[in-house]
């Protein structure tokens, strides 16, 4: 394996952006393929999950371009799970259940079709660029 040497008057340097997940919208201090910034918000919400049906989420991103990546967890007294969960109810009965996570430009949908998971919380880390409209963003 080589490694380059930088000549003595070039410095390397990472990105100079320094943030802590939040709640509330950040640059994260990267760019997309377009050169537009990518923000990262993260989303918390509880009693939204329940039987077997489509629960949605407001994230409340204002000049949405493009979702770049994206991760949902559900917590509750019994651990953490990453979206997607997948399973059958017991071996021999093979009957499938599923729960997964979607995004789209008003909220993040939990896609069930499984038991209650109505003691969950959910927890989203969104990955995103905006249209820019003005010289300074």
């Amino acid at each position: 394996m080589k490694f380059l040497k930088p000549p003595k008057n070039m410095f390397l340097r990472k990105k100079d952006v320094y943030f802590k997940y939040s709640t509330e919208e950040q640059f994260t201090g990267e760019y997309w393929i377009d050169g537009k910034k990518i923000y990262t918000k993260v989303i918390k919400a509880t009693g939204v999950l329940s039987k077997a049906e489509t629960s949605n989420i407001k994230h409340d991103i204002i000049n949405l371009s493009e979702f770049v990546d994206y991760d949902v967890f559900v917590q509750g007294d019994d651990g953490l799970y990453r979206l997607p969960v997948v399973y059958y109810s017991s071996v021999t009965s093979g009957t499938f259940y599923d729960m997964f996570a979607r995004v789209n430009g008003n909220s993040i949908q939990i896609i069930n079709n499984s038991s209650d998971w109505s003691g969950y919380s959910v927890t989203a880390i969104l990955y995103y660029t905006k249209n820019v409209y003005h010289d300074f963003d």
